[in-house]
This record gives structure tokens, sequence and C-alpha cells, in this order.
């Protein structure tokens, strides 16, 4: 009995031996890292395990766990080779990991096996030329042409015929249309689709490096202005200090002016008290003159009266 197992972000329930169930199970580390109740379903279909540890230095380390890999790894046996081999669902259903849809493969084979076809014609080997259809298959990278045909049909039938004979029966064969160019209508579609999608994905780019651009624009300017400004700022603050530097300056010398003045005002009242010593002086020395005359008046007097008498004595005798 095949067992079924839910996955966390899917509706779908990955499928196992019930063995192969049993032994993973009985896994320690399995269960150290709940190994079942974290499995989810990839975007490319696969089930597996992802988690991130955090480490001591705090960083993370990733750790994943692909189901399907995991148990051929331990169930499957591996070809021998130095070729890379790679597991291949034979049913091409990603979450059945039974053993019997499990094998390990070459990515030739691989690939072979894969139904996602990208070609316009919506055929896998077919090209369309011109108004005609081409065929070719690749058989160790090499391109083998298969002919050319007036419908994309005949085309993939001529390519289903040389992939049977060269490969048996593999996925890739085409699922060919009873009406004439139906899926190479439906491809182009598809194609047109996308590509008008790509165009509409390109043009919001496109917007969104103008919107980019501009607020980018925008905010160099915003820098320029602001730095306008505060170089504006800075003449005014040099302005505003110059015109300190010359008030201070006006002031100093006003302080210098007045220091001249006083210092002339000084220096006149020393010469004025000056010249009043010196008239003081003289005054001085004159009231001494006046003094001596009077004292060699007082003296010369006397002796003048008696050199007269002795004069006016003479003369009478």
């Amino acid at each position: 009995m095949p067992v079924k197992v839910s996955l966390k972000n899917s509706d779908k329930k990955a499928i196992l031996d019930e063995h192969v169930y049993e032994k993973l199970n009985q896994d320690k580390y399995l269960k150290t890292i709940k190994f079942w109740e974290n499995l989810r379903e990839h975007s490319s279909g696969y089930v597996f395990f992802q988690k991130n540890w955090r480490q001591k230095d705090g960083s993370y380390r990733n750790e994943t766990i692909y189901l399907h890999k995991f148990i051929s790894e331990k169930f499957v046996k591996k070809p021998a080779g130095k070729v890379r081999w790679f597991v291949r669902f034979i049913n091409a259903n990603a979450v059945d990991c039974r053993l019997e849809n499990l094998e390990w493969s070459t990515f030739s084979n691989l690939v072979r096996n894969t139904r996602k076809i990208k070609n316009s014609t919506g055929y896998r080997g077919v090209v369309k030329q011109g108004r005609k259809f081409y065929s070719y298959i690749y058989v160790d990278r090499k391109g083998i042409p298969l002919g050319s045909f007036d419908t994309a049909e005949q085309a993939a039938a001529a390519y289903n015929k040389k992939s049977t004979e060269l490969f048996g029966k593999t996925n890739t064969l085409n699922v060919i249309s009873k009406k004439p160019n139906v899926a190479a209508k439906v491809a182009t579609k598809v194609v047109a689709k996308k590509v008008v999608a790509k165009k509409a994905v390109a043009k919001k780019v496109v917007a969104k490096k103008v919107v980019a651009k501009k607020a980018v624009a925008k905010k160099v300017v915003a820098k320029k202005v602001v730095a306008k400004k505060a170089v504006a700022k800075k003449v005014v603050a040099k302005k505003a200090v110059a015109k300190k530097v010359v008030a201070k300056k006006a002031v100093a010398k006003k302080v210098v002016a007045k220091k001249a003045v006083a210092k002339k005002v000084v220096a006149k009242k020393a010469v004025a008290k000056k010249v009043v010593a010196k008239k003081a002086v003289a005054k001085k020395v004159v009231a001494k003159k006046a003094v001596a005359k009077k004292v060699v008046a007082k003296k010369v007097a006397p002796k003048a009266k008696v050199v007269a008498k002795k004069v006016v004595a003479k003369k009478k005798k």
C-alpha cells in the first residue's frame, strides 16, 4: 500500500512506498528536523524540505532536501559511469516518489522525456520556414533533418516515427491534433500573449526607470538648491561677520581718535601749566630785581648824600 504524505503549501500529497516511508521514519535526524511536517511542493513540482538554520555567529545555513533524490540515493541503484546522473519520474508525476516511478537518467534522456514544448508550431522537432514545415531530431547534440512537409501535423508525425525508432516510446512524442494547424494556432496565440506580456512588462520597467530618473534628478536639483542655500547662508554670515569687524574697527578708530584728542588736551594743559609756571618764575625774578634795586638804592643813597655834601663843601671853599 502506498503512503500519502500531506504537503505544507499544497493540496497535493507525496506518494511513497510503505516500506520506504517506514525506513525513513526511523531516521533520527529526519525526526529532529521535523522532516515530514515541513515537506512542501516546489515551484517546479518537486517535493522538498527546506530550512534556514541560525548559526552561533548570527549567520544562517540553508538546508534543502529533495524527496525524490533522497529516496533514489538510498533505495535506487545508480548506474556506473562518470556521467552526471539525474532522477527521472517515469510517469512524469513529480509527487509520485514510489521506487517504480524513479530511475537514474542522463540529462539528454531527462530532456527527451519532458513534456514542455517551447515552439511556435506547438510540436516538438517542428519549425516553420516560409510556407513549409520542417522536422528535425537531435541525436548526441547533432541535428538530423527529417524532411519538409505541407502541414505541422505531418512534420510532427515524422518526428514521432524517428524518435520511436531511436529511443522507443517517450514522453516527448507529439500529441497530434486531428484538426490541422490547431496546435500551431494555439501555440502562436500563446506566444503572442507572451510577447504582449513581455512588452507590457518592458514598458513598466521603462516607466519605472523614467520615474526613478526623474526622482534622482529631483533629488539632485534639491541637493543643489540646498547647497546653494547653504552657500548663501555662509555668504550672509561672512558679510555679517565682516560688518561686525568693520563696526569694531570704526569703534576702535573713534576710541583712538578720542584718545589722541585727550592726549592733545593733556599736552595743551601741560604747556599752559609750563607757561604759567614760567610767568610766575619771571614775576618772581622781576620782584627779586625790584627788591635788589631798592636794597642797592638804600645802600647808595647815604653815600651819595655824603659825596654831595663834600662837593658842596669844596665849592664853598
